[in-house]
């Protein structure tokens, strides 16, 4: 645990998931790169006092909120990091519901705001806006510099900001006891000098006796003379009906919809590609306990994961490959993604391991 002392804040390393976002984030100064977050679509009525009170007490529960890089450095010049004493934050209240298109207002809206970057030492590292698109609608725009929360910490702070808000809006006692972020910062510089550590470097240097073949052909990228190339979206729907299906097949094998999804993926590029092993980046939760699952922070790893299977298996026996994969890896999961591309050889030879990758997320 990361305690303070009087009036002076302790102060700790970086652990190992926020050293590799802090150095790509180092390399690309400026660009907001790691801002994630998102908005919520809020119908019906809402009160932005509360809704701002709501916000001050998710800070004092959430410690991974008072996260604050220092100008201190360690022994590899990284920054060193504190928690600090909850300070009062601001929701402002943008009303756009005199635009003429308040939707599209608010859209545009955010998405400037959301390329904004963060000022990385000695301030928050996240931020909340209102927008107003009419007296029964809102909109709550929410970021966080990635170094502070992952996919499943920000949806654990949706769900507990929706609760102390309805209590505030109840005249309900606010519950503000949640396990510490600065649990898992101490457990983690423990992991690193352990022979855990160094037994799982082992693993991952079987794992990937050496580096993969790309997958795919940059062609494009010659176009950006080394600049950031911006990233896209493009959506797809399944029909239900073709997604129920695929749930039957996993299930008519013992194995689940991830590994179905992962199995097409593995055909499409061993075929394409004539090869008889393919690595995928898998993201992985890296929360081995309740108490973890019940902390916002950053916890997330991404495991570049090779299934050596060829092409000559059915599908049932492909499945059941890539579920043995899996158990194996899901093992050593917490071994960072930086340490595996050195104990793979990456570092002298390919700049990556992994060309696609696959995260399975499950929204209810």
């Amino acid at each position: 645990m990361i305690t303070s002392v009087g009036s002076k804040p302790s102060l700790s390393p970086l652990r190992t998931p926020q050293r590799e976002i802090w150095f790509d984030q180092m390399l690309h100064d400026g660009v907001p790169l790691y801002n994630i977050g998102g908005y919520v679509d809020l119908p019906g009525r809402l009160e932005p006092v509360l809704f701002e009170q709501a916000v001050n007490l998710l800070v004092r529960r959430h410690d991974s909120l008072r996260l604050q890089l220092t100008a201190q450095r360690d022994e590899d010049g990284l920054p060193l990091q504190t928690f600090v004493d909850p300070w009062p934050v601001r929701v402002p209240v943008i009303d756009v519901s005199g635009e003429a298109d308040p939707v599209a207002a608010a859209q545009a809206f955010m998405r400037q705001r959301f390329e904004e970057p963060f000022t990385l030492e000695g301030q928050p590292l996240f931020r909340s806006d209102l927008l107003k698109l009419a007296d029964d609608h809102y909109y709550w725009l929410l970021q966080y510099h990635h170094l502070i929360v992952d996919g499943w910490g920000g949806a654990l702070l949706n769900r507990s900001l929706a609760a102390l808000y309805s209590d505030l809006a109840g005249g309900r006692a606010t519950e503000l006891e949640t396990p510490s972020y600065g649990a898992y910062i101490a457990d983690d510089r423990a992991y690193v000098a352990s022979s855990k550590f160094e037994q799982q470097r082992v693993f991952w240097r079987n794992h990937h006796p050496q580096p993969p073949e790309p997958l795919l052909t940059p062609y494009y990228r010659r176009q950006f003379d080394g600049a950031l190339v911006g990233s896209g979206c493009e959506s797809m729907t399944l029909l239900r009906a073709a997604y129920d299906s695929l749930g039957t097949l996993a299930k008519a094998h013992g194995a689940t919809l991830f590994h179905v999804l992962l199995g097409a993926l593995y055909v499409y590029f061993a075929r394409t590609g004539q090869c008889d092993e393919v690595t995928f980046g898998l993201p992985v939760l890296n929360r081995a306990n309740a108490a973890y699952k019940q902390t916002a922070g950053l916890f997330t790893n991404h495991s570049p994961v090779r299934f050596a299977c060829g092409r000559d298996l059915s599908f049932a026996d492909l499945l059941e490959k890539i579920s043995a994969t899996l158990k194996a890896v899901y093992r050593h999961q917490r071994f960072p993604a930086s340490e595996i591309r050195r104990a793979a050889g990456a570092e002298a030879g390919r700049t990556r391991l992994v060309d696609v990758g696959l995260s399975y997320e499950s929204h209810d």
